[in-house]
């Protein structure tokens, strides 16, 4: 019963949190200086929208509301720290590349954790397809993987 009351709050957070990391990633798709990263972007980019999809049908489910205020001050947060320290206002920095994938990789490396989270919740809430969330958390790390490739790539251009 505990796991019941514990679930639906993080699952509302996951929720609100996901369209933010959405649109982090549709921004690099378009940005970063690599074809081959920019593609690898829009592949993630799409599976973040499919792990959204399935984490809403999760909370529908469960009757969990959404987190609007939660989402209103992750959306502007994120739009804060856009904001450029590095002196180009108008072109990116040579560091801009491997910034932005540090920044992805920690979000994705947070949605991970969430995630398991979930899924330690899960264990006692019998009304959670545990295995969906094992899905996601193998996902998760499959998307870590080629970011990690894709930060590497972007961090030998520097040289």
């Amino acid at each position: 019963m505990r796991g019941e009351i514990a679930f639906e709050p993080a699952l509302r957070e996951r929720v609100a949190l996901l369209p933010i990391l959405l649109d982090l990633f549709e921004r690099a798709s378009r940005s970063q200086s690599s074809a081959r990263t920019r593609k690898v972007l829009a592949t993630l980019t799409r599976e973040i929208a499919e792990d959204r999809a399935r984490l809403r049908v999760m909370a529908d489910a469960l009757g969990a509301g959404e987190a609007r205020l939660a989402q209103l001050a992750l959306s502007v947060g994120e739009t804060v720290s856009r904001v450029k320290l590095n002196g180009r206002f108008v072109r990116r920095s040579p560091l801009s590349d491997v910034l932005e994938l540090e920044a992805l990789l920690s979000a994705v490396r947070g949605k991970r954790a969430g995630w398991e989270g979930m899924r330690v919740l899960a264990t006692d809430d019998a009304r959670i397809d545990v295995a969906e969330l094992d899905d996601l958390i193998v996902r998760a790390d499959s998307q870590l993987e080629r970011l990690v490739a894709a930060h590497a790539e972007a961090a030998a251009t520097l040289r």
